[in-house]
């Protein structure tokens, strides 16, 4: 038997004249998609499981490695050890890098003091420091924030500085 409106010959037929399997003739080009990709996804060609993972979750969420975590809770334990406040953006820097030497990362002390990392902002008389995963702004009272660079750009730690009384944590 062949089906009037393709051509094609047809498996079997419901009463109403339409196929069988699915509602559509095999012929058709839509049901021969769909089995390419059924065939895709079995034979493990398709989009891996984790990559169809990444992108169904939202933007905001940072996969970060256990040992990066760890890492930062430590320098956020040794940024917060810091007193008296600094009062200088020279100050505020050099806090910042003997924070990272004491939580044992000085590997990570070098990018702060690289010239192409650093963009001075002259609205504020501010610094910007950007390093590989996170910001720091330091302030011309010492004040400085640090925040992460991917979305949603959180704070990861702020600082008031010393100096003059109108000037808080940079925003």
């Amino acid at each position: 038997m062949s089906n009037p409106v393709r051509g094609g010959p047809l498996r079997s037929i419901h009463p109403l004249g339409q196929p069988v399997d699915g509602g559509r003739d095999p012929g058709d080009p839509l049901k021969k998609r769909e089995q390419r990709e059924a065939r895709a996804r079995s034979s493990g060609h398709g989009p891996a499981k984790s990559q169809r993972t990444a992108q169904s979750a939202p933007p905001s969420a940072v996969s970060r490695s256990p040992k990066t975590v760890e890492r930062l809770g430590r320098l956020r334990r040794e940024l917060a050890r810091i007193s008296p406040a600094p009062g200088s953006p020279e100050e505020a820097l050099a806090e910042i890098a003997m924070a990272l030497e004491r939580a044992n990362l000085g590997d990570w002390v070098a990018p702060l003091y690289a010239a192409e990392n650093r963009e001075p902002c002259a609205e504020d008389n501010s610094l910007k420091i950007r390093l590989a995963a996170h910001e720091i702004v330091i302030q011309s009272n010492g004040a400085f924030r640090i925040v992460d660079r991917h979305p949603p750009m959180a704070v990861y730690f702020s600082m008031p500085g010393r100096g003059k009384p109108g000037q808080g944590t940079p925003r």
